[in-house]
């Protein structure tokens, strides 16, 4: 198992003193200096660090002044998150769910890249068929932080969605997706009772919690009974849209 890459100890470090009430939303953090200094790397890779917290929302930048802890909240975004079991139920319909794969994995170089972890660190991976009314609407194939999702493999998902127990252990704090056609491999014909030449709408959802990447998920639906809908008022300001699974 190779060591923890340099800017996510730095990352580690300031997310735990965040954690801990050590530094508090509005304070500075130290300077890309004083960070290189105190890990012994190159600035670059402080740099890094702090941009990383940046994107995610955790810290942002003042011109002249520095980096400082940002208030925390989630930004809405044009895909809502619920529980597939509330969209089904939301339509007056019958929900159920068979697992199909429950098992812990390790990081190979990709894995490890997306979450911010180290090469060989465990990541739990589930395989779950959703169902409404008896006719299967998704497959999931997800992939979950262990560290952050003590308890995972114990839950029972035909009963509890991998969605409600992880908005329970990691509140989300933001979400990024991407919505694709795509061609089904025989697993995915199978789960959800495809035809030959039938598509699938693909969602592929990475969610972060307050202390790094929670989950990467794929939720791929049968084309011919599946579609995403949303609107926009703009007369409030407020975007609305999609329910769907996170």
């Amino acid at each position: 198992m190779t060591s923890k890459p340099e800017y996510q100890r730095i990352i580690d470090f300031i997310v735990s003193k965040i954690e801990s009430g050590g530094l508090k939303v509005g304070d500075k953090i130290p300077s890309e200096n004083e960070l290189a200094q105190e890990f012994d790397v190159a600035r670059m890779t402080a740099n890094r660090a702090i941009k990383d917290l940046v994107h995610r929302g955790i810290l942002h930048r003042v011109k002249g002044s520095g980096s400082f802890v940002s208030n925390q909240h989630y930004d809405q975004t044009l895909v809502q998150i619920s529980s597939i079991s509330d969209l089904v139920g939301s339509k007056g319909a019958h929900y159920a769910a068979k697992v199909l794969q429950l098992d812990t994995l390790y990081c190979d170089s990709s894995l490890a890249e997306s979450f911010g972890l180290a090469e060989g660190s465990p990541v739990y991976f589930a395989e779950i068929a959703h169902f409404e009314d008896r006719l299967p609407i998704q497959l999931e194939r997800r992939w979950v932080n262990a560290s952050l999702a003590q308890g995972f493999l114990d839950q029972d998902f035909s009963i509890k969605t991998t969605t409600e127990f992880l908005m329970e252990v990691a509140p989300l704090s933001r979400v990024e997706y991407r919505i694709t056609a795509a061609t089904p491999d025989r697993a995915i014909k199978a789960a959800l009772d495809l035809g030959d030449t039938e598509p699938v709408l693909k969602l592929r959802r990475k969610t972060w919690s307050f202390s790094g990447v929670v989950t990467e998920v794929d939720l791929y639906h049968p084309g011919s009974r599946f579609s995403f809908s949303g609107y926009n008022d703009f007369s409030i300001g407020e975007k609305s849209g999609f329910p769907q699974d996170r």
